[in-house]
């Protein structure tokens, strides 16, 4: 144990070193927060300086937040002085803080502090000669881990008649009991002048800084709320009245106006507490709802003011009393105000992001959405529309954006007319708020091809683009996708994630090739997905694959290589061409089914992957031709992908899992696919860990998080 330091002036010759077993520096780190009161910040400084306690065992640490009448210049002038004639080590630091609020100051000075407990005292108090020594004797014979300190009113002005002892809790005076106890659990530390180890603080956490006070919410139940928490956690909390200090209350104080106001933002601090621990849900008001909440409230405000003030003037009660019936007002009226301000935007935590995602029927949405819940962000997913009540409750709050919207794919949403006629105008309104607006690019048939539907979606995505603050490409050659007449926000290249295990396992090959009705002694099977390319290109691509068994003499149908065709074209509902060619070659077989573009179904896919050797994209020389989503899916189970060399495939897949070729001849498609009987590869169990969504996509979310956080912030 520590031992107790005997009370001597600080001009007196120096003390014995007591034995330290906290480890190294000071006992004490003593923080300041001050804001434009220079003269006050001085005289408290002072007050520490002559201290009886050794200069070894405490430092101050002065926090300027954002003063613009000269306070850090003064204070390090001062301590320069301070340092001449002192003889002894005096420790005192000075720092900026400019982001406004009290939690703010508090955690910079506690990034610096070197002491085993953090003292923190007000600017406009005056410490007691002995405040520290008594402060260090209370904490070895009481092991408490907070320790609150006697608070004593210094009146700068004549005490008003109509303040009555009951009201001088708000002017910061505390003084529970006569003897060192142990807090009742109805009290809490004192805001002017309090003491935690650092150790609990750091166990716990700083409160919010929306609970602190600041330019826009004068209130003081942040110390409050960390008193709460610390009892949580099962720290104790005690009163030491020889640790005194003064406080000083200046004439603007002595109004009833001040206590009016310190009741109103009193009441809206409870309510924020109440809302941090749960207690208190927040929901979504309607007018009607609004309305049959705000009758009570007027009722009581109402009441107050035409019965109960004239009776207490009639009935010549203490002038108080009125006092107190304007508090009340003020209360009712500041719990409502915040209550109302919670359900219309509850703010729980401005550190991290509110995030909706509006996106189509793409699974992997819906494994990226549950990563980013992971990290504890508060996110939505929609399949339609983002509403206009949505984005005003998390509009921009206190200056700092506070939520985003993610699109990804825009062109593969569903939206009827009139929802696309809204979407695009309620996109800029998000933008005026502060929300932000990203996009994700994964490509589309609606890029590449030419059907009417095809171009209004294509014109809307391009569109959905340029309204974004940001979008996200799985490609690096990004810069080729688009036309250069759309106006393109900043680009951010993610490599796409792998997909191994987001749909069932394939099924075992000979299985497979069963069920398709393909001979069991298939030497190569190569696949291609019909409904995500036009009938022309799933004609180039038969072609191609009848003139390599030509040039091979290769029999097909028995054990020589098979092209296995599923869905249909995505322009033509029932190709002729397609059928008429396929009758032509018994080594390629259809699977037909409904045309536009639909998605093969969850049941196909293993079917098809279990199957297939390689996949074949026939894209013709189209830049924003590909979706590398399906070469991603089967590049992770180990299939070759033979793609034309486009923006979307170049650079995405590894040279070993992919075979790109020239879109322009099909010569180079007919050697691409040589090629690829030749080709294989198998992916190692590393590779395979790397692959699955819940590690690739939890990887892709972390990058993505960096990028959602720098947004917000403003730093892109």
């Amino acid at each position: 144990m520590i031992p107790v330091i005997s009370a001597v002036a600080a001009s007196t010759q120096a003390q014995p070193q007591p034995q330290r077993k906290w480890g190294h520096g000071p006992y004490f780190s003593v923080i300041i927060c001050t804001y434009n009161r220079c003269e006050l910040a001085l005289a408290v400084v002072a007050s520490l300086y002559r201290q009886t306690l050794p200069y070894e065992l405490f430092e101050v640490i002065v926090v300027d937040n954002g003063s613009t009448d000269n306070t850090f210049d003064a204070l390090r002038v001062y301590n320069n002085g301070l340092l001449t004639t002192s003889y002894q080590r005096w420790q005192a630091r000075y720092l900026r803080e400019t982001r406004n609020g009290q939690a703010f100051a508090r955690d910079s000075a506690l990034r610096l502090a070197r002491g085993h407990i953090a003292v923190f005292l007000d600017d406009d108090t005056l410490a007691d000669p002995h405040f520290l020594e008594h402060l260090l004797r209370a904490y070895e014979e009481s092991g408490a881990d907070a320790i609150s300190g006697h608070v004593e009113l210094h009146w700068e002005a004549q005490r008003p008649y109509w303040l009555d002892d009951s009201l001088l809790d708000m002017l910061g005076y505390f003084a529970p009991a006569r003897q060192r106890i142990s807090l009742p659990s109805e009290l809490h530390l004192n805001n002017c002048c309090f003491s935690v180890k650092m150790s609990a603080l750091l166990d716990i956490g700083l409160p919010s800084f929306m609970l602190s006070k600041r330019f826009n919410f004068p209130a003081h139940l942040a110390t409050t709320e960390l008193s709460s928490r610390l009892r949580h956690k099962g720290y104790e909390l005690w009163y030491e009245p020889e640790a005194l200090v003064t406080h000083r209350i200046p004439a603007a104080r002595l109004k009833q106006s001040f206590f009016n106001g310190r009741a109103y933002w009193q009441a809206r601090a409870e309510v924020l507490i109440g809302h941090f621990e749960g207690s208190q849900e927040s929901t979504s008001f309607s007018l009607s709802q609004l309305l049959r909440a705000f009758w009570p409230v007027l009722r009581d405000i109402l009441s107050i003011e035409i019965i109960d003030l004239p009776l207490i003037s009639l009935s010549y009660r203490p002038a108080y009393e009125r006092l107190l019936a304007h508090m009340v007002q003020a209360r009712t009226w500041g719990d409502f105000l915040q209550r109302m301000e919670i359900a219309e935007r509850s703010p729980q935590d401005t550190t991290q992001p509110t995030v909706l995602f509006i996106h189509g029927s793409a699974p992997q949405v819906e494994r990226l959405v549950h990563h980013v819940r992971e990290y504890s962000l508060r996110c939505g997913s929609d399949k339609a529309m983002v509403s206009a009540s949505w984005l005003w409750r998390h509009r921009t709050y206190m200056g700092q954006s506070i939520a985003l919207i993610h699109i990804y794919n825009p062109g593969e949403l569903q939206l009827s007319f009139f929802q696309r006629l809204c979407f695009l105008p309620l996109l800029r309104l998000a933008r005026l708020l502060g929300v932000r607006v990203v996009s994700t690019d994964s490509g589309g048939h609606w890029q590449y091809t030419s059907t009417r539907r095809a171009r209004s979606r294509s014109r809307f995505e391009q569109k959905v683009f340029a309204a974004c603050d940001a979008v996200f490409s799985f490609t690096p050659h990004h810069a080729q996708l688009h036309k250069s007449g759309w106006r393109f926000p900043r680009i951010y290249y993610l490599p796409h994630p792998g997909l191994r295990g987001l749909y069932p396992p394939p099924l075992e090959r000979q299985r497979a090739l069963e069920q398709l009705g393909l001979p069991a002694t298939t030497e190569f099977t190569f696949l291609c997905l019909a409904n995500m390319h036009t009938e022309r290109e799933v004609l180039h691509l038969m072609a191609a694959f009848t003139e390599m068994l030509q040039d091979e003499h290769l029999a097909g149908g028995t054990a020589g290589p098979q092209l296995l065709i599923v869905g249909s074209p995505g322009d033509r509902l029932r190709s002729k061409r397609v059928l008429k060619m396929a009758a032509l070659n018994s080594a390629i077989h259809l699977f037909l089914e409904a045309g536009d573009f639909q998605e093969i179904s969850t049941q196909d896919l293993p079917l098809c992957i279990g199957a297939a050797d390689a996949l074949v994209v026939p894209h013709f020389a189209n830049a924003a031709a590909g979706i590398c989503e399906t070469a991603m899916l089967f590049y992770s189970y180990s299939r070759v992908v033979v793609a034309p060399d486009l923006p979307r495939f170049r650079d995405v897949l590894p040279d070993k899992a992919c075979l790109l070729y020239n879109p322009t001849e099909r010569s180079a498609l007919v050697q691409a696919l040589r090629q690829a009987r030749r080709h294989s590869y198998t992916l190692t169990e590393q590779e395979k860990r790397e692959l699955t969504v819940e590690r690739a996509w939890g990887h892709y979310t972390q990058q993505l998080l960096e990028i959602y956080h720098q947004l917000l912030a403003g730093s892109l």
